[in-house]
């Protein structure tokens, strides 16, 4: 792909390649105050950017322009910083009083019609609802925390940001979230929210979502879901709490790909369910210690009785197994369908 410079000078130059040129440069945007300067002259003021002149009207004609070429757009708000070590120097975020212009004067909603890919990460979630459009397929979400006045509102200030998000973008077919909220607390939202939407293929949950009996059912009923995974995000959590292994047959009734984050002495419980998904063809699991021989053994054991590899109608299934904080990796390979 060509660098943005020779993209902006084939659009500067050849009047066939503009728009071609133009559709690529601004497909992908990851600094949100490059876009907002289309508006107005922007400028830095204590480490946030904001519209050098309240007095200057807002050029909307230009704006939708471009707006209208954007296909994957990333937020992270300077506020949000965290503890990422593979950036160079904090992001810088849009002023307050710049996103209550914009969300006061704007033409229409969405202001970015065609988005396909919406990454927010921000503390300040009211923002994105001046993004989110039908055309969304793919939504990651990553809340560390609500900001200090609304600490006491969790549930519902996440409950009504999951129903604009599912209203607002039916269409959606992959949601991740990471989040430092106590997911037990917002069971009752995040259900809601996912059974809300029947389209989604792939789910990326915390680690601790599945002590949730409620949210995994809500999961398993989907009735295209392909992929799950759990992951370890926040280092709040200290442990991992058992897996709810209640399944019920014809769950899961698309499921091929598994990613559990878990104990081996846990997962062994899940995988023993005779209603354990049969459509799997990937089963990954990264395991956490205390990790023994015993358990290691006991599970190549139950593997080789898997269900997932009994009736699968593929050629072929396979199980990786990864164990965390081990040198060891295994891969246990099966050429073709296990049959009893």
């Amino acid at each position: 792909m060509a660098s943005p410079s020779t993209l902006a000078s084939c659009a500067r130059v050849f009047k066939r390649w503009k728009e071609p040129a133009l559709d690529m440069l601004w497909m992908d945007i990851s600094d949100l105050h490059v876009l907002f300067q289309l508006l107005a002259p922007m400028e830095l003021d204590d480490g946030t950017w904001k519209f050098s002149s309240a007095e200057t009207p807002l050029q909307w004609d230009r704006f939708d322009y471009y707006a209208e070429k954007l296909h994957r757009f990333e937020y992270k708000n300077a506020e949000d910083d965290g503890d990422d070590e593979d950036e160079d120097a904090p992001p810088l975020g849009i002023s307050e009083d710049t996103w209550t212009t914009i969300a006061r004067v704007r033409r229409h909603l969405p202001l970015l019609p065609k988005l396909t890919f919406l990454q927010w990460q921000s503390i300040h979630t009211t923002d994105i609802l001046l993004f989110l459009s039908p055309s969304l397929m793919e939504l990651k979400l990553i809340i560390r925390q609500f900001p200090p006045q609304i600490t006491g509102h969790h549930s519902f200030c996440f409950g009504q940001l999951l129903q604009q998000c599912a209203t607002k973008s039916p269409g959606l077919k992959k949601f991740i979230l990471q989040t430092q909220l106590n997911i037990l607390m917002v069971q009752n939202e995040l259900s809601s929210f996912l059974q809300s939407l029947p389209g989604l293929e792939m789910i990326m949950l915390p680690y601790f979502t599945p002590r949730s009996h409620q949210l995994l059912t809500a999961i398993s009923h989907l009735p295209n879901l392909r992929r799950l995974e759990t992951l370890v995000w926040s280092s709040v959590i200290k442990e991992i709490p058992p897996i709810d292994n209640t399944l019920f047959d014809g769950t899961f009734p698309a499921l091929t790909e598994v990613d559990l984050h878990t104990q081996l002495d846990d997962i062994q419980h899940v995988l023993q369910n005779p209603n354990f998904p049969c459509t799997l063809k990937t089963l990954v699991i990264r395991s956490v210690p205390p990790i023994t021989s015993f358990l290691l053994w006991n599970m190549i054991s139950q593997v080789s009785k898997l269900n997932i590899l009994k009736d699968c109608s593929s050629t072929s299934a396979r199980l990786h197994l990864q164990l965390r904080k081990c040198r060891t990796t295994m891969f246990l390979y099966c050429s073709k369908p296990y049959h009893q």
